[in-house]
């Protein structure tokens, strides 16, 4: 880590989904890049860090204070909601399946947003030390999604559901057993009130970031890119 570290100007941490070992990874890399001397380090954490029905939202918060800690100001934290494109492929093939309510709210966020703070984060270097939310300009339902992308794609999009224990025999199958336990307890989470931010939040940030030169991609916009 720190010969990857020498004479590198800035960082960005994005830690495997889920994974257990979140905050020895970023442990490792406070030590590394405080030894370092890295000027800038953006760490990709999640909006609502501190929600307790989530563990792996909790070892993203562990890992904040561990950098916190170890750069101060040298970091700066971004905190997106869920991705417009966890949807995106299901909508255009014509079915979305939740293993959540269809009616729970989500303000969902653009990977092409979300890309765009983390460049100026990590390209300013006058910025640093602040705490983004990176909500999208919506408050959508799943439903509501399906609904939007059948209007925007002109052919019929269905929302289901299915159960738990379907997604456990099906996608969820294949992921290690942690996996499995930190992806059910966020859609139990998900079933309790869906996921949302403040949707100002995203242009607070591009603005913050020097960043800002255009409007927040919706939902919709995002389905009208699909072929």
């Amino acid at each position: 880590m720190g010969a990857a570290l020498d004479g590198i100007r800035a960082v960005y941490h994005l830690a495997p989904n889920v994974h257990l070992d979140e905050v020895g990874m970023a442990v490792r890399l406070a030590d590394a890049a405080a030894a370092a001397g890295t000027p800038r380090v953006v760490f990709h954490s999640v909006l609502h860090p501190d929600d307790a029905r989530m563990p792996h939202h909790l070892r993203k918060r562990d890992a904040e204070r561990v950098l916190r800690s170890a750069l101060d100001d040298r970091l700066t934290i971004l905190r997106p909601a869920a991705y417009h494109q966890n949807l995106l492929d299901q909508a255009g093939a014509g079915v979305i399946t939740v293993p959540y309510s269809p009616d729970a709210p989500f303000s969902n966020v653009d990977l092409g947003d979300v890309a765009q703070v983390a460049a100026a984060a990590l390209l300013n270097p006058v910025i640093g030390g602040g705490v983004h939310d990176l909500a999208g300009p919506q408050v959508l339902t799943t439903e509501e999604m399906g609904r939007q992308a059948a209007a925007a794609l002109g052919r019929r999009v269905e929302v289901r559901r299915i159960s738990i224990e379907s997604w456990l025999a099906g996608p969820g199958a294949s992921l290690p057993a942690p996996a499995r336990e930190a992806l059910v307890a966020m859609f139990r989470a998900y079933d309790d009130g869906g996921l949302v931010g403040d949707p100002a939040s995203l242009l607070s940030a591009l603005g913050a970031l020097g960043a800002l030169d255009r409007p927040a991609t919706t939902w919709v916009e995002a389905v009208s890119r699909l072929p």
